[in-house]
């Protein structure tokens, strides 16, 4: 695999250098493993690093981490370590052999060659390593067939009872049939169904199955994986009232077709995540209740649930959008104070004219309406007091929306005169205020 290894982007090629260089002077082995070796056969574009160390994965992660001046998590449990490269996610892990006590449990590890750690893997395709040895460098480790298994365009679990040992690998199944576009090999297909008919994803523990469920959403075509879920497994393991039903499927794909316009009006803002939008139509047809109680049981982050809820909350009130005048100020009020998730949630759902122009100005102008003046420069302008400074921006940011100011200068005098007449205002109710006292 030389060849493909000179796909890789330089800045990955110079960290592999390094990493062997570290790896001789620790007396261990490396080699990329799993999904980026898949993808370098693919052809597809890698992202992040997964580097399995036949020796002491963290002391080694550590040493590199510490030559550049990187924080490194560890998970000494698993002999596993990472750390962010430039932007990019590099993961080391000791080779090692697994045994599950219990179905769905976590895994009891031990130490091991490369070609028993490939062997305990979930799908031949992800099971392969290459070597980064100065003597062997490129040569692909192959035990379980991957690379033909590619090239049939095949998802195969290793053996029978890969299903009951982790469960969470039904979900994973389906996740890389849709995003490969491949096929389940029959055998596969076979265990998959007998898992799924004995209950395996029920011994599953919640917060596993919300990982794979936040991994199915950030997939480029999600809706194809929920609708194949759906036809495979049902989604009664998560919640008896989840179904992909056809009101929510029709959602879910009007959502797939937004996302290019999504991501082009919102991917710049770091803070917005596609993937909750998706996560909020899935939950389409449970009640309110129903949804509170979902999130509370997979132990879904606040922010997740800020978004569910508000994007329930907009959808019920989204009538205000239809009113025959509203005026720009007035729709950049009403929906700033809503995440972006909820808000391309609603025009995803909506089907009135009126209300998704609405909602469009609101996503391709106002949303990105910026005041040029800050706090310190009121207070480099001698406004006083400064509990005000936040009304009185809010204030500037309205006006700028309906006037259009176009210079700092402008934003800067109208923040003068709205901090004059908040000040005489405070300053009237303190002296009221201290006289009823």
């Amino acid at each position: 695999m030389k060849k493909q290894l000179t796909y890789l982007p330089s800045v990955f090629k110079e960290f592999l250098r390094t990493c062997a260089e570290s790896a001789r002077a620790h007396h261990a082995r490396i080699y990329l493993v799993g999904g980026v070796v898949r993808d370098l056969l693919l052809g597809r574009d890698v992202y992040d690093l997964d580097i399995l160390v036949e020796g002491d994965a963290i002391r080694l992660a550590v040493a590199i981490a510490r030559r550049r001046g990187m924080p490194v998590t560890r998970h000494k449990a698993f002999g596993t370590a990472s750390f962010i490269f430039r932007g990019h996610k590099i993961d080391f892990a000791a080779a090692r052999s697994e045994t599950y006590l219990t179905p769905g449990s976590l895994p009891r590890v031990r130490k091991a060659g490369v070609t028993q750690d490939l062997s305990r893997r979930d799908f031949t395709i992800n099971a392969m390593a290459v070597s980064l040895h100065p003597a062997e460098y490129g040569r692909l480790i192959d035990p379980c067939g991957g690379q033909e298994d590619l090239r049939r365009h095949l998802v195969r679990v290793l053996h029978s009872e890969s299903f009951f040992d982790d469960p969470t690998r039904i979900l994973r199944a389906i996740r890389f049939e849709q995003r490969f576009q491949f096929r389940m090999e029959a055998g596969t297909l076979f265990q998959l169904k007998r898992a799924v008919g004995s209950g395996a994803l029920d011994t599953v523990h919640p917060h596993r199955i919300r990982d794979e469920l936040i991994l199915i959403m950030r997939e480029k075509f999600p809706f194809r994986c929920l609708r194949r879920a759906g036809k495979l497994t049902g989604f009664g393991f998560l919640e008896p009232g989840v179904r992909c039903t056809p009101a929510a499927g029709r959602l879910l794909n009007r959502i797939q077709r937004l996302q290019s316009f999504f991501l082009r009006s919102f991917g710049a803002r770091t803070e917005f995540r596609l993937w909750s939008v998706y996560f909020t139509a899935f939950l389409e047809s449970l009640s309110l209740p129903q949804v509170e109680f979902l999130l509370e049981e997979l132990g879904m982050d606040k922010r997740t649930r800020s978004d569910v809820r508000a994007a329930r909350s907009l959808r019920a009130r989204r009538r205000r959008l239809k009113a025959p005048v509203l005026s720009d100020d007035e729709l950049y009020e009403f929906l700033h104070q809503f995440p972006l998730e909820a808000v391309a949630y609603v025009y995803a759902y909506s089907t009135n004219g009126r209300l998704r122009r609405r909602i469009r100005r609101f996503i391709d102008t106002l949303s990105h309406i910026r005041l040029r003046i800050r706090g310190r420069d009121l207070q480099r302008l001698g406004v006083t007091p400064a509990h005000l400074y936040g009304k009185i921006l809010r204030s500037v940011l309205r006006q700028k929306i309906k006037k259009g100011f176009r210079t700092k200068e402008e934003e800067e005098r109208y923040a003068l005169g709205v901090a004059e007449r908040l000040s005489r205002q405070w300053a009237s109710g303190g002296r009221k205020k201290g006289k009823n006292s």
